[in-house]
């Protein structure tokens, strides 16, 4: 039979290009699908980072609160102080250290009221830390030490010797801690961290004046009770210690095996502490800043600009050295003596704490 030509029943052949089974439809296109779920994805991440960022704080508060304290490395400045001159940093080393400042002989002041605060870290249960010492033969001084893991203070204005001490911190754990202690008179305050302030009243009359102040030590090594360990940020009425001796202020010797080391202390702080110490710093500002300008302003004999923004005269915080040289002047009216000038030493003065 001729190509083309009819089959069995005259019914044409199908050519042999078209035997077999029909191609499949093509699948639908998965450019727009992709597009789709490429636009859902960016869209899932731009939620949760601006989420995040909206519950940062809950997160982080919930995450101490439900597995407790995390430690966390800061570098933090003790006390936060105007000008730069903040948190300056020793550490004492195992064989003892010193650091001393002298004041002037015609400079020592006399004073009814002292300040000082300070932050440390240490091991030892048993170390003085700071010590201030009157003019030779007059006896009044002042120590803050750490005694079996605590801090205490004694100190003596004529009268008696006076302690003070908060025997529930302890701070011989290698801790960062912060110290406080304000003498008024013959009564005096201790708080140590975020502790409650400790609070001493001597009974009977005190002497009040804490005479011709002649030296402020650091280190304990003079007492036979060096400190080892860190000490960072120390105020003593206005006195930025520490930051003199780095600087290498003329009134201030550095001996033993001592290390500055900066700007504050490299320890680890907890979320806790962290936020404990920083109320504190504010607190040791406003207390640096007010004793700071009665010193300052008291002792050059001038009126402080900021007198009536004051709850107490300046003149009941610090007496001039000239005026009263031996303790009597709590008993009797100053008489004035050379180099200085003529000013009483209020008899009547009430030692009440601020």
């Amino acid at each position: 039979m001729p190509p083309g030509g009819s089959g069995l029943g005259g019914c044409p052949r199908r050519p042999p290009s078209l035997a077999g089974p029909l191609p499949p439809p093509p699948p639908p296109p998965l450019l727009p699908l992709l597009l789709l779920l490429l636009l859902l994805l960016l869209g899932a991440a731009e939620g949760a980072r601006v989420s995040s960022s909206l519950s940062t704080t809950h997160h982080v508060h919930h995450f101490h609160s439900k597995h407790g304290t995390v430690p966390i490395a800061i570098n933090r400045m003790p006390f936060l102080t105007r000008g730069g001159h903040a948190g300056t940093t020793y550490i004492f080393g195992k064989g003892g250290a010193l650091i001393t400042y002298t004041w002037p002989p015609n400079d020592r002041p006399s004073t009814r009221m002292d300040r000082l605060a300070v932050g440390f870290s240490t091991h030892q249960r048993s170390a003085v830390l700071v010590r201030v010492d009157s003019a030779s033969g007059l006896g009044d001084y002042l120590q803050l030490h750490i005694d079996q893991g605590t801090v205490g203070v004694i100190f003596n204005v004529g009268t008696d010797d006076i302690t003070i001490d908060e025997p529930n911190a302890i701070v011989s754990d290698g801790k960062y801690h912060v110290v406080r202690f304000t003498r008024s008179g013959g009564n005096a305050t201790l708080q140590v961290d975020s502790w409650p302030v400790n609070e001493r009243y001597p009974a009977g009359r005190q002497l009040t004046i804490f005479n011709s102040q002649a030296a402020i030590k650091i280190g304990g090594r003079d007492q036979g009770r060096p400190f080892q360990g860190q000490v960072s940020g120390l105020y003593y009425n206005g006195l930025k210690v520490l930051a003199l001796a780095a600087e290498s202020d003329p009134n201030v010797r550095t001996e033993g095996h001592l290390r500055l080391v900066g700007e504050g202390p490299s320890v680890l702080l907890s979320a806790e502490t962290t936020a404990t110490t920083l109320l504190a710093d504010m607190a040791t500002t406003i207390m640096e800043t007010t004793t700071t300008m009665a010193t300052t302003t008291t002792r050059r004999g001038r009126s402080p600009t900021l007198r009536d923004s004051t709850t107490q005269n300046t003149d009941d915080l610090l007496v001039a050295s000239a005026e009263c040289p031996s303790d009597d002047e709590d008993l009797e009216e100053c008489e004035p003596s050379t180099g200085g000038e003529s000013r009483p030493c209020h008899p009547d003065f009430l030692s009440t704490f601020p």
